[in-house]
């Protein structure tokens, strides 16, 4: 069957009506399928069911913790957009998508707590096996200050948000913020479903790391979703005009 490589782009959708902000996360696909039709009906059904559903084990979906610049409604959802990076696993020039689709969130995903700053975020890693390759190598160009990481490559990451304030909770010890433990254990849960391999008959398609520097994909082996919030830098949604008060 033909072999493809695809990387899936998750836009979600907010409240203000200039779209200024778009979350969005990536992930890249290999599928072994009759058609590359077939691979974007297991990827749009994977991603599906990573956001919009309460799998076993899990006590809400990942869609249920998001914040509330992400309509609660029914009109707003997220869009999937697939591109077919087979030939351009080098990073180049892939051309526009093949496929998209908007799918609006489920009336059960509505959450609870407030909006945390649209740039709060919940990180989710995974890897490959670095077998024997080393974390730390030489420097890449004659002169360059510091050591070049080689294990970088053949690892990736994507950013969960926003969020809402029922995702944390504090430490009972130092105060700092954290995620709380059915935050974590629901985005863990879901990231494992994630990451198996998704079939249909005798088509598959499983989530990847890939590398632009070795132009190859590899198996994603191992996962981990931070325990704390991290910070996601991008454009927030405008505040509006200032009025300045005279002192």
């Amino acid at each position: 069957m033909p072999n493809y490589v695809i990387r899936a782009s998750t836009a979600c959708d907010v409240v203000d009506d200039t779209r200024q902000v778009r979350p969005t996360f990536d992930t890249i696909w290999q599928a072994d399928t009759t058609s590359i039709t077939t691979a974007q009906t297991l990827i749009q059904a994977a991603l599906d069911t990573f956001l919009g559903v309460t799998s076993t084990g899990m006590s809400r979906p990942i869609g249920a913790y998001r914040g509330y610049s992400m309509s609660t409604g029914l009109a707003e959802g997220y869009t999937v957009s697939l591109y077919d990076i087979t030939g351009h696993l080098n990073g180049s020039a892939a051309g526009a998508a093949f496929y998209t689709h908007h799918t609006t969130w489920p009336i059960s995903t509505v959450g609870g707590g407030v909006s945390l700053p649209e740039q709060v975020s919940c990180v989710c890693s995974y890897r490959t096996d670095y077998g024997s390759t080393p974390e730390f190598g030489p420097p890449v160009t004659t002169g360059k200050h510091g050591p070049s990481r080689p294990r970088a490559s053949l690892r990736g990451r994507f950013y969960l948000f926003p969020l809402t304030s029922f995702a944390l909770a504090s430490d009972p010890t130092y105060g700092w913020s954290q995620f709380t433990a059915a935050f974590h254990t629901d985005v863990s849960t879901a990231l494992d479903i994630l990451l198996q391999n998704h079939t249909s008959g005798g088509d598959e398609a499983s989530m990847v790391v890939w590398s632009r520097k070795n132009a190859q994909v590899y198996a994603c082996t191992e996962y981990d979703v931070n325990l704390r919030p991290d910070i996601r830098r991008h454009r927030a949604i405008r505040s509006g005009l200032h009025t300045w008060t005279p002192v």
